[in-house]
């Protein structure tokens, strides 16, 4: 499963005069993490807002985010493109362990796991959530950095 982060004009300008490239990473990954997190806003096919808490809002940035909307609903249609776009690919568990050269036994060791979760996952019958899926992630981008955290600190 793939998850496509798309950002219309005035979210990207505005994101990115708020929130570090870091801090922003770590806000998709959340959102990548628990899609299900932040309401629907109401009359906008299924746009979702995610914050923490309540906002006061002043009518300039009402009418920016209502604005914000309409452009989503554009992009959505293909009547607009989006200024951004994020692809969030699901891990491949199998293609990972086999990258490593590490057994089912060792590699479900190694996320902490048990080998029957690490097989229902190399098998379709259950994906990776949470942490696990986010520790998958980081071993497929940087495996070296990875085996030598999980190998030295398990010696120690």
């Amino acid at each position: 499963m793939r998850i496509r982060v798309i950002e219309t004009s005035i979210f990207t300008r505005k994101v990115t005069a708020l929130l570090t490239d870091e801090e922003y990473r770590n806000l998709q990954n959340e959102l990548v993490i628990n899609p299900e997190k932040g309401k629907i806003i109401k009359g906008s096919n299924g746009f979702k807002i995610a914050s923490r808490g309540r906002i006061a809002m002043k009518k300039e940035l009402f009418d920016e985010l209502q604005e914000s909307i309409k452009q989503g609903g554009s992009i959505l249609r293909g009547k607009r493109k989006p200024a951004r776009e994020f692809d969030f690919e699901n891990p491949n568990p199998r293609q990972i362990r086999e990258k490593l050269g590490l057994s089912q036994n060792k590699f479900a060791g190694l996320l902490g796991i048990s080998t029957s979760t690490l097989q229902n996952w190399e098998q379709g019958r259950r994906k990776p959530e949470g942490p696990a899926k986010i520790l998958l992630n980081v071993a497929a981008r940087y495996p070296d950095a990875v085996l030598d955290t999980v190998f030295i600190s398990s010696l120690k």
